[in-house]
């Protein structure tokens, strides 16, 4: 196994390990919810998957290169946290329910740090 595949595997590693919090946290706070759910805290754990644990291990698996560049990568796992802190907020305030203008501010945030890594990447 070359270093590049470790590397790649212990990125998958920690997004695994986010996206497995993401999940117990959820299915936690929702148990505690009493009865009420959210979509929003139910499918948090699908971003750090998608955007961290698939890209890594295809390029493991494959002997690729990830889609986004290390001098992009920051602002990719920006956009992924961002998005993944949107969603569960979103989540709680949904159970608690809530409503805040602000939650409004994390998607477009998030999407613009994801666009400017891929864009990025591509020059």
């Amino acid at each position: 196994m070359t270093a590049y595949e470790k590397y790649n595997l212990r990125k998958c590693l920690f997004y695994a390990a986010v996206t497995l919090f993401c999940f117990t946290g959820g299915l936690v706070y929702e148990y505690f919810g009493f009865g009420v759910t959210s979509s929003y805290m139910h499918l948090a754990f699908l971003i750090p998957f998608a955007g961290g644990c698939l890209p890594c291990l295809s390029a493991a698996a494959t002997g690729c290169a990830l889609p986004v560049k290390a001098y992009a990568a920051p602002l990719w796992r920006a956009g992924l946290a961002t998005l993944t802190i949107g969603s569960l907020l979103r989540g709680a305030l949904d159970i608690y329910g809530t409503d805040s203008p602000l939650l409004y501010a994390y998607l477009p945030a998030g999407l613009l740090c994801l666009s400017a890594a891929l864009y990025l990447s591509r020059r």
